[in-house]
């Protein structure tokens, strides 16, 4: 069984405004949140979007704590009003080949959990894009779809 994150960007449109894309984001295996005990549980990923990863392709973890570097990469979200708030855990990291650092960051992230009734919606951040030209903002909202 397949679950797609539907990975909604904002891009920028040919008369500079926003406008919303979706990308597919297919999680290939469900990886359980790292416990930081044990080497990380990783899952696998893969896109055909351009703009997802440079590999269309690699693995992910979900972690708790934002521990060493992954302090760094678990960016803050700006709130209405322009208050900075902290990352909402779990949170996903996403990794291809590009850089040894994640592409991607995806806030309340829990995969184990969705055919659970866990949680379906939530944003995420680009922290490299290889078309970050083209978009509007690196934040993103995500969804997702399980397939039979």
């Amino acid at each position: 069984m397949a679950t797609i994150l539907i990975i909604t960007l904002n891009l920028i449109g040919n008369d500079g405004s926003t406008v919303a894309q979706d990308e597919n984001f297919t999680l290939e295996n469900l990886a359980g949140v790292n416990t930081k005990t044990k080497t990380a549980v990783t899952g696998k990923w893969s896109s055909s979007s351009s703009f997802l990863g440079s590999d269309y392709g690699g693995s992910y973890y979900v972690t708790k704590e934002l521990l060493g570097p992954e302090k760094d990469w678990g960016t803050s979200v700006v709130k209405p009003g322009g208050n900075l708030v902290d990352p909402f855990l779990p949170v996903g990291f996403c990794f291809d080949t590009a850089d040894e650092a994640p592409f991607m960051a995806i806030e309340g992230f829990e995969p184990q959990k969705f055919s659970n009734g866990g949680s379906t919606t939530g944003v995420g951040h680009l922290l490299r894009c290889p078309l970050a030209n083209q978009l509007w903002s690196f934040n993103f909202r995500w969804s997702i779809r399980i397939l039979d």
